[in-house]
């Protein structure tokens, strides 16, 4: 089987786009399963709970191409080459910057929890990242990691200042 120049630099072919399409649908399959017990527990309703499975899905099936297997840095916060490149706003830095402000926003709106909003979001993209490195799916990079975790501080700020987070704001 021959790989594609396109995956050997990251790039998405349209047989990925396709595959990563195929993975949101998949996650929102099982998020349908799984959609009872979890609004229960939180106690939310069905466009809250779906509102959130979208933006976290939607992270899940942009980031992780487990598909796709490509020798990636050395270590999720080690690689020196990365590091100099943290705060880089390349259109890489600003996609995963992006990507969880829907998901950190929509998150502390409906949960009104802040802190613990923004470490599940910052711990399931280093998660991710991690997952990467470990299993060679994409990419791993530490300014992924930073430009995820500033986007979800951005999100819950945005929350916030809609007054969403807020208890004694009006609604």
């Amino acid at each position: 089987m021959e790989i594609s120049t396109d995956v050997v630099l990251g790039q998405d072919t349209s047989g990925e786009l396709a595959l990563r399409i195929l993975t949101f649908i998949f996650l929102m399959a099982i998020s349908l399963l799984v959609q009872k017990i979890i609004r229960n527990h939180l106690k939310i309703s069905k466009s809250q709970y779906f509102t959130i499975a979208i933006s976290v899905n939607m992270i899940l099936s942009l980031t992780l191409a487990w598909w796709r297997t490509q020798s990636t840095s050395t270590a999720i916060l080690s690689n020196a080459n990365s590091l100099g490149t943290i705060l880089d706003l390349n259109p890489s830095w600003i996609f995963n910057f992006l990507l969880y402000i829907p998901a950190a926003f929509f998150l502390n709106k409906y949960l009104k929890k802040s802190l613990p909003v923004i470490l599940f979001l910052v711990f399931l993209s280093f998660s991710i990242e991690t997952i990467q490195r470990v299993f060679e799916w994409g990419s791993s990079d530490p300014a992924d990691w930073i430009a995820n975790s500033v986007g979800v501080v951005i999100g819950v700020l945005f929350s916030l200042i809609k007054g969403n987070g807020n208890p004694n704001a009006k609604k």
